[in-house]
């Protein structure tokens, strides 16, 4: 839980330069147009990676609670848990940056100091995707310690 207020904290921080009148000169056409293209491409690649791990995650949570038991299923269930909430949170950033975006072409363009609301939320949204991706391989580690250590009890169809 307070994965999702830090990143929602880190977010409306981003955000704030948002309320802020726009500065600085208008970005030209032929700069604006491979720029903008460059940072959905980014927000769009982070966005598709966070909803393969929520799958994956839905995935591993399934195997791992039915088919491979370790001593401490329980307690690194939270870090699943916790990984889910960053790669919502990344979600989330995505959504930020569209809106945002949206409006400032909907106003007539953006100027150049639009481009660091911008860059920060983006920043935020790579940040939360780096911490979900640190817990989701702190998971891994230990169901590999688990196997590795002979700790692990397989069971067949999910039935001990």
């Amino acid at each position: 839980m307070s994965g999702a207020v830090w990143c929602e904290l880190e977010l409306h921080r981003a955000a704030q330069s948002f309320d802020e009148p726009s500065t600085g000169s208008a970005v030209e056409d032929k700069v604006l147009g491979p720029l903008l293209a460059n940072l959905s491409a980014q927000k769009a690649q982070r966005a598709t990676w966070a909803y393969a791990a929520l799958a994956g995650l839905v995935t591993i949570s399934v195997t791992h609670q039915r088919v491979i038991q370790t001593p401490w299923n329980r307690w690194v269930s939270i870090l699943l848990a916790v990984a889910a909430v960053f790669l919502v949170e990344t979600l989330h950033g995505a959504d930020y940056f569209d809106r945002r975006l949206a409006f400032l072409l909907f106003q007539g363009g953006l100027q150049e100091g639009d481009f660091e609301g911008l860059s920060a939320v983006l920043q935020v949204q790579l940040r939360c995707l780096y911490i979900a991706a640190l817990l989701l391989g702190a998971f891994v580690l230990s169901f590999v310690a688990a196997i590795v250590s002979g700790q692990a009890r397989f069971e067949e169809g999910g039935k001990s």
